[in-house]
């Protein structure tokens, strides 16, 4: 027969000798470790909630369409924007493509403001249109957000954008 686990030869046995016991923790630790944690928790969440109190910014101006040009697949339109006191802010262009009975259109806008360009993808519908915005130039280089539209009268629209400020550098951003 061969060796016996009570045998200090035995491979268990030597392996039983090499496994030293952990301690168990003591409640002091435990409850030290708790209060920590939660303490984390309780800053992590206060520091999102202040993130999430300054996390728009808003462009507002009125669109005034100064020239059309009709083209095979649809229309584009030549924008100049102002602020509701009239002064000029910038300049936009609607790429509006027709695309049938069966999908609603979409057009592309790209917006041209002094300090940069936002590049936007718009839904219309009747009652105006709203849409994304997908792309910018300059100060808005990597801006998102959204953007609607709502028309005054045939030649006029109201838009506003809401850029997410945690995406791109605007003052008061983290």
């Amino acid at each position: 027969m061969g060796p016996s686990r009570a045998d200090p030869q035995h491979p268990i046995a030597a392996h039983a000798r090499s496994v030293r016991r952990r301690r168990p923790i003591r409640p002091r630790a435990l409850i030290a470790a708790t209060l920590a944690l939660a303490g984390a928790i309780a800053t992590t969440t206060v520091s999102l909630a202040r993130a999430e109190a300054r996390s728009s910014t808003t462009i507002s101006f009125v669109s005034l369409t100064k020239a059309t040009t009709n083209v095979p697949t649809g229309e584009i339109m030549a924008d100049v924007d102002h602020t509701a006191a009239g002064k000029v802010i910038g300049s936009d262009t609607l790429n509006c493509r027709n695309t049938g009975r069966r999908t609603r259109p979409r057009r592309a806008v790209s917006v041209d403001l002094t300090d940069g360009d936002l590049f936007l993808l718009v839904k219309p519908a009747p009652s105006g249109g709203s849409g994304i915005v997908v792309a910018g130039t300059g100060r808005y280089a990597k801006a998102t957000g959204t953007v609607v539209g709502k028309p005054l009268s045939r030649t006029r629209t109201d838009v506003i954008i809401t850029l997410d400020e945690r995406r791109f550098g605007l003052p008061g951003s983290s």
